[in-house]
């Protein structure tokens, strides 16, 4: 079955769903992007006799712009559920994946979210669907309400918890808003203590001068930014002052992702060289998993690891259990070359790739 079928019904895009981006229901003019388009960027111009996509007929493009957006459904007998699109068929019926059923409770406090039950995939039937609409807005805003307590006390966290911000924690927490909940409230106290954001140059520039940890001047070919990571210039043993300057880079590569609209980046992490002597201890690469993971979640594009040594396997079987399946999928590990490194993540051009990897790197 096609997700984006030629005669899918009109009413899931332009009657049941308005075209009002204030209230965040469809729009097919609405960007994909985090942040809209990036500044400097000259939108593309396509031919539609040889674009398959444009000369799909206006509701199917409108279709696929929803492909993988979280809607939320009202049925007949007064349910909401709340998915993501996957499918919708000739006939109009709705396929959503990761299904939560809301209920709301009519004695609950003001504020109070709704009980959540996962229902997994869920088939919804035209002739029992009354509405439907974009979700992730309404999604974002109750997060928000959710830790307003937190919010009110702190500039500094009000400024980062940005619409952006708020929606990677509920992409990480499968929009699960009392599990989303707990996990930002876990980060803003963190955020409140570990003071990441007044984390300065002059705090870490001896471990700078190392140069083993960096952000890479070009983009790769999905337009993220590169953090390169060379195990061989690890020489500090002062292993807090490591995790200082790891946030330190987050902090500075995830404020230009989200400037320029991509909101991920890509790690580099070279262990050409790489030793036990120089490898960080058990305790310490758990604690920067659980640091990626829980503090700044849904940041990963991409992670590519360089001439991994046999050790290395090891100690990625012993933290790979706590780590999340969605992270796991996006390493590409042991005993890359630059070759692949080049076709994976730089540009199409291998010339032009070998050198940049030459020249910046080593490689």
């Amino acid at each position: 079955m096609d997700p984006c079928s030629t005669h899918a019904e009109e009413r899931l895009v332009s009657t049941h769903c308005s075209a009002d981006t204030k209230t965040g229901s469809l729009d097919a003019r609405q960007s994909d992007h985090p942040s809209g388009t990036p500044s400097g960027t000259t939108p593309q111009v396509h031919n539609r006799d040889s674009d398959p996509v444009n000369s799909e007929p206006l509701v199917v493009q409108q279709a696929r712009k929803l492909l993988h957006k979280r809607l939320k459904v009202c049925v007949k007998d007064g349910r909401e559920l709340i998915g993501e699109f996957q499918c919708l068929d000739k006939q109009g019926n709705l396929i959503l994946g990761n299904t939560f059923q809301q209920i709301r409770d009519p004695n609950s406090l003001p504020g109070q979210p709704p009980e959540e039950r996962h229902m997994g995939q869920v088939l919804v039937p035209a002739a029992h669907r009354v509405s439907c609409e974009l979700e992730d807005q309404q999604a974002v805003a109750d997060l928000r309400d959710a830790v307003t307590d937190t919010l009110a006390g702190s500039a500094a966290l009000r400024y980062w918890c940005t619409d952006h911000i708020l929606k990677c924690f509920l992409q990480a927490r499968n929009w699960n808003l009392s599990n989303a909940t707990k996990m930002l409230r876990a980060t803003l106290e963190w955020r409140q203590s570990y003071q990441p954001h007044a984390i300065t140059w002059d705090d870490i520039r001896e471990e700078a001068r190392t140069k083993r940890q960096f952000i890479l001047e070009p983009r790769d070919k999905e337009g993220r930014l590169v953090i390169v990571m060379r195990r061989r210039l690890q020489t500090s043993t002062d292993w807090a002052m490591g995790i200082k300057f790891l946030v330190y880079h987050l902090e500075v590569a995830c404020r230009l992702a989200d400037e320029e609209g991509t909101g991920k980046l890509t790690w580099l992490v070279d262990f050409e060289g790489s030793t036990r002597a120089n490898s960080p201890p058990m305790k310490v690469a758990l604690q920067t998993i659980h640091l990626m993971q829980n503090h700044y979640p849904e940041r990963m594009g991409l992670a590519l690891c360089y001439h991994a040594p046999l050790f290395f396997s090891c100690m990625w079987k012993a933290v790979r259990p706590f780590m999340d399946t969605v992270t796991i999928n996006k390493a590409v590990c042991p005993f890359m070359d630059t070759i692949t490194i080049n076709k994976v993540c730089f540009a199409p051009d291998f010339k032009a790739g070998r050198q940049l990897l030459a020249e910046k790197l080593g490689l």
